[in-house]
């Protein structure tokens, strides 16, 4: 074999390696596409589940609330039953001029034991800063 037969055979080796290696790179570029594609249409199935499945559960909640409220809607509506004839007799109707609204008693409310706990605490502290006050004086 001769010097430049060699030559032009190591270059036509290297075109078709060259070739190839765009060949290969253009198939890993596809390859990488379908998979990201492949990866939002998963995401995609994904999220259109958990709506379905939250769609679900909405109705199903929404099915029990309307449910509840004709429940208290029948309770509403029905009597609680007949007066006793004691009570009956005791029914008192407002003079001229009087309102039909009960009296209404105002009374202090406690404070809560955490509040008062909180307010006895700020309270040592402030007796406690005072004494080191004294103290440097």
């Amino acid at each position: 074999m001769t010097a430049s037969f060699e030559l032009e055979e190591l270059r036509k080796r290297k075109a078709a390696l060259e070739d190839e290696s765009y060949s290969l790179e253009q198939k890993q570029m596809t390859l990488a596409e379908k998979r990201e594609i492949l990866g939002e249409r998963l995401a995609i199935q994904k999220l259109e589940d958990d709506n379905e499945a939250k769609r679900g559960s909405i109705e199903k909640l929404e099915a029990e609330l309307s449910e509840l409220e004709s429940k208290v809607r029948r309770t509403d509506a029905e009597p609680e039953g007949p007066i006793p004839e004691d009570e009956q007799a005791m029914v008192v109707e407002p003079m001229q001029g009087e309102t039909t609204e009960p009296d209404v008693i105002v009374a202090p409310i406690e404070n809560p034991p955490e509040i008062q706990e909180a307010e006895s605490t700020a309270e040592e502290l402030i007796k406690h800063h005072e004494k080191k006050k004294r103290r440097l004086f």
